[in-house]
């Protein structure tokens, strides 16, 4: 209750919740918020113990980092996840690259595109201004009970009523989906509009064209950015891919608006920018590298990029036998269409790229020779299937694999710090901050194990 519902310790205290208990159980003895108190404190030591344990056996992690600020009694929290990746802050970086060393740091992904879709909107002509309009229009309806009314009676006759969203610079994607909606219901919007003398002006015909092909153009950058936060998926080996399908979609996207036009050159020049050096980063290049489903493909800088990986691979094969493992199917997702210019690829390529290097083990040779797997299969599965064939590069591959694209991990907890610290708990110790959060993000059937 305190836990997983983020409830205060005193509200075994109130009235309505030991009327409740003494309903269920007229005998039932409801404890006091001092051993409440206790009882966290004991199942936190235990877990905490669980999983120092369980962390004995584990051979590599990675780990994502940000800050989060308590508004109540400002003070900063550094969250920290096991899954190095971080947000792009400044300060999260150069703490982190002072910790771990700068080549073992890696931005998130889906931060930095969001900085290049950002700063593409605003340098692309009016397409700023239009964003103004739509965010007047959508906190109007947001703030106003009657013009909501109005919005609400003009959608009557479809049936399904749907409101305006409103964007938040923090939240990735939150831009897109507002012009999304916007566009959605942009009919409804005018006709309550018309009703309303004191609202805002409706969005003319040709900025409404502007916001339809600024859709068409962010829709990549909305779905990538979807997939690669993806928490208990592998995601670090599709950022190579992913990249290579989104600039090559972006350069194949027509435009018929000087504004559309311009925010497709802003966001090519920021993808490159940002992401031109992408290749040189050996941490990404290995996770794309070992990934069964990818391999080479999709790597722009082959000869250079590729045979770096594969030399820092060589030196790291295991020299013992593998052991016999038994065999496993691999589930497959939803196809994604973001992924159509990397299958067009992908059904052409019979094998990786070959490689000059006459010195590689004969095993990663054989790993090279073979055909790259299913891309919406589970490379962790897919390698459980073909380790007996594979064995010495299987040992390295998760090294790799297990690290996040992105610092989302650390982003979620945000939301469940804030719900944790509110207002009857604003004098919440970081201490008790710590040990909640952590409990609250092991599993109910972790939990009940544990105390009982």
């Amino acid at each position: 209750m305190v836990v997983k519902d983020n409830l205060p310790l005193d509200h075994v205290n109130g009235e309505g919740f030991r009327n409740l208990m003494k309903s269920l159980n007229q005998f039932y003895q409801v404890p006091d918020r001092k051993t409440i108190r206790s009882r966290i404190d004991g199942l936190y030591n235990k877990m905490a113990n669980l999983k120092r344990e369980e962390m004995q056996s584990v051979k590599s992690i990675s780990l994502t980092f940000d800050i989060w600020k308590d508004m109540y009694n400002n003070t900063s929290y550094l969250v920290v996840t096991v899954a190095c990746v971080t947000d792009n802050g400044a300060n999260v970086k150069k703490a982190v690259c002072d910790l771990i060393g700068s080549s073992k740091h890696l931005p998130c992904y889906a931060h930095t595109l969001n900085l290049v879709v950002k700063n593409s909107i605003e340098s692309s002509g009016n397409l700023g201004e239009v964003l103004k309009q739509v965010r007047s229009i959508v906190q109007y309806f947001k703030q106003s009970g009657p013009a909501a009314d109005e919005l609400r009676r003009a959608q009557t006759d479809d049936g399904k009523v749907l409101k305006v969203k409103q964007d938040v610079e923090t939240r990735w994607n939150s831009t897109y989906l507002m012009l999304e909606r916007y566009m959605k219901i942009k009919d409804h919007i005018n006709l309550a509009l018309g009703r309303l003398p004191d609202g805002p002006s409706p969005i003319s015909g040709p900025d409404r064209e502007v916001i339809e092909y600024a859709l068409k153009l962010l829709k990549p950058f909305f779905k990538i950015t979807e997939e690669i936060s993806a928490e208990k998926l592998v995601t670090l080996s599709k950022v190579i891919p992913l990249q290579f399908c989104l600039s090559t979609g972006l350069e194949k996207t027509e435009t018929k608006t000087v504004v559309g036009s311009l925010l497709k050159e802003t966001l090519a020049d920021g993808l490159r920018e940002r992401f031109g050096n992408l290749e040189e980063n050996m941490i990404v290049v290995m996770a794309t590298f070992l990934d069964p489903r990818f391999k080479s493909l999709g790597i722009k800088s082959k000869s250079n990029a590729l045979n770096r990986a594969l030399e820092l691979i060589n030196k790291l094969l295991p020299s013992t036998s593998p052991p016999q493992e038994p065999n496993e199917s691999d589930e497959e997702a939803d196809p994604e269409n973001i992924w159509v210019f990397y299958d067009k690829i992908a059904s052409k390529a019979v094998r990786p790229t070959k490689v000059t290097k006459s010195e590689l083990s004969s095993k990663l040779k054989i790993y090279l020779k073979s055909a790259p797997e299913d891309r919406k299969g589970d490379p962790m599965k897919i390698w459980f299937r073909i380790q007996p064939s594979h064995w010495e590069v299987s040992q390295i591959a998760p090294m790799y694999l297990c690290i996040p694209a992105t610092s989302v991990p650390s982003e979620r907890l945000f939301p469940k710090a804030g719900a944790t610290i509110n207002q009857k708990r604003s004098s919440m110790k970081p201490e008790t901050l710590d040990k909640l959060l952590f409990l609250n993000s092991m599993r109910s059937d972790e939990l009940e194990s544990v105390f009982q």
